[in-house]
Protein backbone atom coordinates (compact mmCIF):
# COMPACT_ATOMS: atom_id res chain seq x y z
CA UNK A 1 0.00 0.00 0.00
CA UNK A 2 2.73 2.60 0.29
CA UNK A 3 3.12 2.50 -3.44
CA UNK A 4 -0.38 3.25 -4.09
CA UNK A 5 -0.30 6.08 -1.32
CA UNK A 6 2.86 7.59 -2.76
CA UNK A 7 1.19 7.80 -6.03
CA UNK A 8 -2.01 9.72 -4.66
CA UNK A 9 0.51 11.95 -3.08
CA UNK A 10 1.78 12.57 -6.55
CA UNK A 11 -1.53 13.10 -8.30
CA UNK A 12 -2.98 15.17 -5.30
CA UNK A 13 0.05 17.58 -6.23
CA UNK A 14 -0.12 17.95 -9.51
CA UNK A 15 -4.34 18.74 -8.84
CA UNK A 16 -3.00 21.59 -6.47
CA UNK A 17 -0.63 23.10 -9.17
CA UNK A 18 -3.56 22.54 -11.91
CA UNK A 19 -5.65 24.85 -9.72
CA UNK A 20 -2.82 27.58 -9.00
CA UNK A 21 -2.27 27.16 -12.92
CA UNK A 22 -6.23 27.45 -13.56
CA UNK A 23 -6.28 30.35 -11.40
CA UNK A 24 -3.38 32.69 -12.83
CA UNK A 25 -4.56 31.57 -16.62
CA UNK A 26 -7.87 33.67 -14.98
CA UNK A 27 -6.83 36.74 -13.69
CA UNK A 28 -4.00 37.04 -16.09
CA UNK A 29 -7.04 36.89 -18.96
CA UNK A 30 -9.38 39.28 -16.68
CA UNK A 31 -6.23 41.65 -16.68
CA UNK A 32 -5.56 41.50 -20.45
CA UNK A 33 -9.38 41.95 -21.08
CA UNK A 34 -9.50 45.55 -18.23
CA UNK A 35 -6.71 46.74 -20.63
CA UNK A 36 -8.25 45.84 -24.19
CA UNK A 37 -11.41 47.25 -23.18
CA UNK A 38 -9.40 50.47 -21.44
CA UNK A 39 -7.77 50.53 -24.79
CA UNK A 40 -10.80 50.77 -26.51
CA UNK A 41 -12.62 53.34 -24.60
CA UNK A 42 -9.67 55.74 -25.12
CA UNK A 43 -9.94 55.04 -29.11
CA UNK A 44 -12.27 57.41 -30.63
CA UNK A 45 -15.13 56.61 -32.65
CA UNK A 46 -15.33 56.52 -36.24
CA UNK A 47 -15.84 59.51 -38.06
CA UNK A 48 -19.15 59.05 -40.10
CA UNK A 49 -19.33 59.73 -43.50
CA UNK A 50 -20.03 63.39 -44.80
CA UNK A 51 -23.19 61.80 -47.05
CA UNK A 52 -25.23 58.52 -46.64
CA UNK A 53 -27.93 56.92 -48.92
CA UNK A 54 -30.56 55.10 -47.25
CA UNK A 55 -31.67 52.32 -49.70
CA UNK A 56 -34.90 50.10 -49.25
CA UNK A 57 -36.17 46.88 -50.21
CA UNK A 58 -38.23 46.53 -53.04
CA UNK A 59 -39.64 43.49 -54.49
CA UNK A 60 -36.65 44.05 -57.85
CA UNK A 61 -34.19 44.25 -55.55
CA UNK A 62 -32.68 47.36 -53.16
CA UNK A 63 -33.39 51.03 -54.76
CA UNK A 64 -32.36 54.38 -53.24
CA UNK A 65 -34.42 55.98 -50.80
CA UNK A 66 -33.29 59.04 -49.52
CA UNK A 67 -30.23 60.78 -49.05
CA UNK A 68 -28.78 62.13 -45.73
CA UNK A 69 -26.61 64.20 -43.97
CA UNK A 70 -24.03 61.66 -42.55
CA UNK A 71 -24.96 62.12 -38.85
CA UNK A 72 -28.35 61.85 -39.70
CA UNK A 73 -29.86 59.72 -37.17
CA UNK A 74 -32.86 58.92 -39.37
CA UNK A 75 -30.32 57.84 -41.94
CA UNK A 76 -29.66 53.94 -39.99
CA UNK A 77 -26.38 52.94 -41.46
CA UNK A 78 -26.78 53.95 -44.47
CA UNK A 79 -24.26 53.33 -47.77
CA UNK A 80 -21.66 56.26 -48.17
CA UNK A 81 -21.59 58.44 -50.74
CA UNK A 82 -19.26 61.56 -51.74
CA UNK A 83 -20.52 64.79 -52.79
CA UNK A 84 -21.09 64.32 -56.77
CA UNK A 85 -23.17 61.32 -56.12
CA UNK A 86 -25.19 63.17 -53.81
CA UNK A 87 -25.93 65.91 -55.86
CA UNK A 88 -26.30 63.74 -58.90
CA UNK A 89 -28.97 61.51 -56.89
CA UNK A 90 -30.78 64.79 -55.95
CA UNK A 91 -30.97 66.43 -59.51
CA UNK A 92 -32.80 63.34 -60.64
CA UNK A 93 -35.80 62.78 -57.98
CA UNK A 94 -34.18 60.67 -54.88
CA UNK A 95 -35.49 61.90 -51.54
CA UNK A 96 -33.72 63.77 -49.41
CA UNK A 97 -34.00 63.78 -46.02
CA UNK A 98 -36.82 66.06 -44.59
CA UNK A 99 -34.76 66.07 -41.02
CA UNK A 100 -31.09 66.86 -42.02
CA UNK A 101 -31.61 68.36 -45.45
CA UNK A 102 -28.86 67.71 -48.03
CA UNK A 103 -30.29 69.67 -50.41
CA UNK A 104 -29.74 73.03 -48.32
CA UNK A 105 -25.77 71.83 -47.30
CA UNK A 106 -25.44 71.59 -51.49
CA UNK A 107 -26.55 74.87 -51.72
CA UNK A 108 -30.48 74.08 -53.23
CA UNK A 109 -33.16 74.61 -50.61
CA UNK A 110 -35.18 72.90 -54.12
CA UNK A 111 -34.40 69.64 -53.10
CA UNK A 112 -35.33 70.22 -49.87
CA UNK A 113 -39.23 71.21 -49.61
CA UNK A 114 -40.50 73.21 -46.62
CA UNK A 115 -36.57 74.28 -45.85
CA UNK A 116 -37.16 77.85 -44.17
CA UNK A 117 -40.40 76.91 -43.07
CA UNK A 118 -40.34 77.58 -39.04
CA UNK A 119 -43.52 74.91 -38.82
CA UNK A 120 -42.14 71.96 -41.34
CA UNK A 121 -38.89 70.01 -41.33
CA UNK A 122 -36.18 70.12 -39.04
CA UNK A 123 -37.04 71.83 -35.01
CA UNK A 124 -36.49 74.70 -33.94
CA UNK A 125 -33.25 75.10 -31.84
CA UNK A 126 -35.81 77.71 -30.23
CA UNK A 127 -38.52 76.10 -28.29
CA UNK A 128 -42.28 77.16 -29.33
CA UNK A 129 -40.40 78.97 -32.41
CA UNK A 130 -42.37 76.89 -34.52
CA UNK A 131 -45.72 77.89 -32.64
CA UNK A 132 -44.91 81.61 -32.26
CA UNK A 133 -44.41 81.98 -35.50
CA UNK A 134 -47.57 80.28 -36.59
CA UNK A 135 -49.37 83.01 -34.22
CA UNK A 136 -47.61 85.84 -35.28
CA UNK A 137 -49.14 85.01 -39.43
CA UNK A 138 -52.60 84.47 -37.60
CA UNK A 139 -52.30 80.69 -38.32
CA UNK A 140 -53.58 77.88 -35.89
CA UNK A 141 -51.06 75.26 -34.55
CA UNK A 142 -50.08 72.37 -37.04
CA UNK A 143 -51.70 69.91 -34.41
CA UNK A 144 -54.78 71.74 -34.74
CA UNK A 145 -55.45 72.13 -38.43
CA UNK A 146 -57.49 69.46 -40.21
CA UNK A 147 -55.07 67.10 -42.57
CA UNK A 148 -56.18 67.24 -46.30
CA UNK A 149 -56.06 64.68 -48.25
CA UNK A 150 -52.94 63.67 -49.08
CA UNK A 151 -51.46 64.78 -45.96
CA UNK A 152 -50.03 62.45 -42.63
CA UNK A 153 -50.56 59.17 -42.25
CA UNK A 154 -52.92 57.54 -44.70
CA UNK A 155 -51.11 59.57 -47.63
CA UNK A 156 -52.39 57.48 -50.45
CA UNK A 157 -54.83 55.48 -49.21
CA UNK A 158 -57.59 57.59 -48.73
Amino acid sequence: MGEVEARLERWRAVAAWLVWQQRQAEQTIAALEAELAELQARRPPPVPPEWTVEMIRTAGGPRVHRVHVGGCAMGGSGKPADREQVRRMLAEGTAACPYCGPGTLLGSSAEHPGRGRADVGVRSAIPGAALASRAATGAAPRHLEAPTLGEGRGRGYC
